[in-house]
């Protein structure tokens, strides 16, 4: 009797693994919209150069008049973050944070951003790798209930994809849990 309830866990556990992988693979925004819509900013998340890149094409493309990026090294010098777009013709302003060190604390800081320019960016485009979009989807939203998120994927550029697959996968749901569980308690 108790190996057959150990058996049902067991394959309760690793069937809602499995279904949660699927979901999440399933979820993954691959592609950015092709149909560029008009935003009150870029919020740029730092973890990769084409995820900066990406944030400049926008902002040349006027989509928006201001970009954020958020994340930067605290001993960062900003002119690094320019050094490939030095020669193109940025017509808006460029801010950047320096205080998150982590998703969460990245929705935080555009959430501090918005506040000093009294609410003003109502919907913005969200760019970072497509692994990792789900997740600051989620922290965008919960910290910023009243931006409309236009995500904006870009390619993972590291090599270790299917790592990266699992950690954000596992980052995800935790994150989920974690949002769940602030809820309950208020």
């Amino acid at each position: 009797m108790k190996i057959r309830v150990w058996a049902i866990l067991v394959f309760i556990v690793i069937a809602g693994f499995v279904s949660g992988l699927w979901v999440f693979k399933n979820n993954l925004p691959i592609k950015p919209s092709e149909s560029l819509a008009k935003a009150d900013a870029i919020v740029v998340l730092t973890g990769g150069e084409l995820r900066i890149k990406t944030g400049f094409e926008l902002l040349n493309k006027k989509v928006s008049d201001v970009l954020f990026i958020t994340g930067v090294h605290s001993k960062s010098r900003d002119e690094k973050l320019f050094k490939h777009y030095e020669k193109s013709n940025v017509r808006g302003q460029v801010y950047v944070g320096k205080w998150a060190r982590n998703t969460t604390e990245n929705a935080m800081e555009f959430l501090e951003f918005n506040e000093k320019h009294n609410f003003a960016f109502k919907t913005i485009y969200l760019v970072t790798d497509y692994f990792h979009m789900q997740r600051s989807l989620l922290e965008f939203r919960y910290f910023n209930k009243n931006v409309t998120l236009l995500p904006y994927p870009v390619k993972y550029e590291g090599k270790d994809r299917v790592a990266m697959f699992f950690r954000e996968f596992v980052k995800y749901y935790s994150a989920n849990i974690w949002h769940l569980l602030r809820l309950e308690a208020i």
